[in-house]
C-alpha cells in the first residue's frame, strides 16, 4: 500500500500531490485495520458465525465504517495533523473514545444488549491496530525523507544567525521532510549555507517562494518582517497551498501549554504553566501501574529465562541494584537485569579517559565490562524489564526523562535539575531519539522538552516509537 512513497515525486514536486497520496494511503490502511479488529473480536468472541446474535452482528457490521467516520470527523486525516506523530496518536486516541462512548450511549438509549466481550476486544484492538499503522507509515515516510523524497520545500525568512540555527536543527531531525531551498534577509546577497541563496529582503518572500517552487515559508524571526509585515506575507500566500510557519521566541514550549487569546483585534499567545499535578498526573500514574503490572505477569516466562542465561553466562548475582535520583532528586533503588561482571563499578575509573559522551555521562561503544549475555540484553533492552517493578512501586514511570545518578545530578545546571520535577522513566525522548548516541546536551534538551510539554497523547506516542527504537537497536550498547 505504501509502495506508492518510494515512487514518491522528488524534492521538486508539488508537496500538495504526495500528501494527499499519503493521506489516501492512510485512510485505505485505517478501513483495513479497523475491519481486521472488528472480524477479529466477533472471531475471538463466538467463534462460529452462527453463534453471533443478529445486534452484534449488526452492530459489528457498523462498527468500521462509524469508526472511520469518526477519525475523519476528528482530523485524523487532515494534512496538518498527519505531518506530526504526536497530533496522530492524539486524533486516533481521541477518535476511539468517541466510539466507545457512542456505542455505551446508544446500548443505553436503546436497551440493547451487545456484547461486552465483543468490544473489548475490538476497541482496544482497533486503537493499538491504528497506532501501530501509523507508525509503520511514518517510518517508511522517514525513511523516503532520508532518501530526499517527499521532502517540503522551506524558504527560510529572518535574521541569518537564526535561518543558520534553522538549517541545523533540520540537518539533524531530517525526518521532519523540510528542507531550505532559499533566504531572504537583511543582507539581500550572497548564501547563508551552501544550497541556500539569499533571494531578496523579508519583504520579497512571496515572489521568493514562487520563484524556488517552495511551499513553506519558514519566519524565523518576526521582527525582520513587523507586525504589518508579517500580516501583509499572510495574506498574500491565502490561496496558493504554501503553508506560513512562524518560530516562536519561547524555546521548547509547544503543544498543549500555548492557546491563543483573542484580545479585540489583537491576538495573543498565552503559554500556561507545566502540569506536574492534577487529574491528568493521577491517570499518568494509574496508567503506569496497570500497564507494568500486566506486563510483569505476561513477561514472566521470559524474566526466569532471561535469568537463567545470566547464571549460566558470568558468575554473580542476576539483578543489578544502583541508586537514582527520583522525583525532586529523592533516591531510589533501580533494579535492572546485571549486564555487566560483578566488579563492573570498580573498574569504572580505569576507563574514565574513554568516555565518548561527554558532560556528566559515561558511555563507550566496546565496554569490556559488558558480558556476552549482557551484550545480547542491551542490544534488545531486555536488561530493562526489571525496571517495570520500579514503576509498579511509585519510583519510576513508563515515560519520564532518563533516571540520572545521584552523582550526575551534583553536577546538574539550574536548567538540567528540571528533569527532577517529575518521575524518571523506562523509555522517553532520548530512547526513541538515539539513546547512548546523544549527547550530554542533546539529552537534556529532550528531557526538558519533555518535561515542559507532557501530555498523555505523548506518552502514547514515545511507547509506540519505542517499539521500534527497541527492534532497530539504534544507540543500544
Amino acid at each position: 500500500m505504501f509502495g506508492a512513497l518510494a515512487a514518491a515525486p522528488g524534492p521538486l514536486a508539488s508537496a500538495a500531490r504526495w500528501e494527499r497520496r499519503y493521506v489516501l494511503c492512510l485512510l485505505l490502511l485505517d478501513v483495513v485495520l479497523v475491519s481486521v479488529a472488528v472480524g477479529g473480536g466477533v472471531y475471538l468472541r463466538f467463534g462460529e458465525p452462527a453463534h453471533v446474535t443478529f445486534v452484534t452482528g449488526a452492530a459489528a457490521f457498523l462498527l468500521a465504517p462509524t469508526w472511520i467516520g469518526l477519525l475523519a470527523i476528528g482530523g485524523a486525516y487532515e494534512r496538518e495533523r498527519v505531518r506530526t506523530g504526536n497530533e496522530q496518536v492524539k486524533a486516533l486516541f481521541e477518535s476511539s473514545v468517541r466510539m466507545a462512548a457512542l456505542v455505551a450511549f446508544l446500548a443505553y438509549l436503546t436497551k440493547t444488549e451487545i456484547s461486552r466481550g465483543f468490544f473489548l476486544l475490538a476497541l482496544p484492538g482497533g486503537f493499538l491496530a491504528l497506532v501501530g499503522g501509523r507508525l509503520a507509515a511514518q517510518t517508511l515516510l522517514h525513511r523516503a525523507r532520508r532518501h530526499g523524497r517527499c521532502l517540503h520545500r522551506v524558504l527560510a525568512v529572518g535574521n541569518v544567525a537564526d535561518i543558520e540555527h534553522l538549517l541545523e536543527q533540520l540537518r539533524r531531525k531530517k525526518h521532519h521532510g523540510l528542507q531550505v531551498v532559499g533566504a531572504c534577509t537583511a543582507t539581500a546577497a550572497g548564501q547563508v549555507a551552501e544550497g541556500v541563496p539569499v533571494l531578496g529582503i523579508p519583504s520579497d518572500a512571496r515572489r521568493a517562494a514562487a520563484e524556488v517552487g517552495a511551499d513553506t515559508v519558514a519566519v524565523t524571526s518576526s521582527g525582520v518582517l513587523g507586525r504589518e509585515g508579517l500580516r501583509q506575507l499572510a495574506w498574500q500566500l491565502e490561496g496558493s497551498d504554501t503553508s506560513l510557519l512562524l518560530t516562536p521566541e519561547l524555546t521548547d514550549v509547544a503543544g498543549p501549554r500555548i492557546n491563543v487569546r483573542p484580545l479585540g483585534a489583537l491576538s495573543l499567545l498565552q503559554v500556561s504553566e507545566p502540569k506536574f499535578s492534577g487529574a491528568s498526573r493521577i491517570l499518568k500514574g494509574a496508567f503506569d501501574r496497570v500497564i507494568a503490572g500486566l506486563a510483569l505477569l505476561v513477561l514472566t516466562p521470559v524474566l526466569f529465562a532471561i535469568a537463567i542465561l545470566i547464571k549460566l553466562d558470568s558468575r554473580g548475582p542476576v539483578f543489578f541494584r544502583q541508586t537514582r535520583s527520583g522525583v525532586g532528586g529523592a533516591p531510589f533503588s533501580l533494579v535492572k537485569f546485571r549486564s555487566m561482571v560483578p566488579a563492573a563499578e570498580d573498574l569504572l575509573i580505569d576507563l574514565t579517559d574513554k568516555n565518548e559522551t561527554g558532560g556528566v555521562l559515561f558511555k563507550i561503544r566496546r565496554d569490556p565490562r559488558v558480558t556476552g549475555v549482557g551484550r545480547l540484553l542491551r542490544r534488545l533492552s531486555l536488561d530493562e524489564l526489571p525496571q517495570l517493578w520500579n514503576v509498579l512501586t511509585g519510583h519510576m514511570s513508563i515515560v519520564g526523562p532518563r533516571p540520572p545518578l545521584p552523582c550526575e545530578v551534583e553536577l546538574y545546571t539550574k536548567d538540567a535539575r528540571r528533569r527532577l520535577l517529575v518521575k524518571p522513566g523506562l523509555t522517553g525522548l532520548w530512547q526513541v531519539s538515539g539513546r547512548s548516541d546523544l549527547s550530554w546536551e542533546e539529552s537534556v534538551r529532550l528531557d526538558l522538552y519533555y518535561v515542559e510539554n507532557w501530555s498523555f497523547a505523548l506518552d502514547l506516542m514515545i511507547i509506540a516509537r519505542t517499539v521500534g527504537a527497541v527492534a532497530a537497536g539504534r544507540g543500544a550498547y
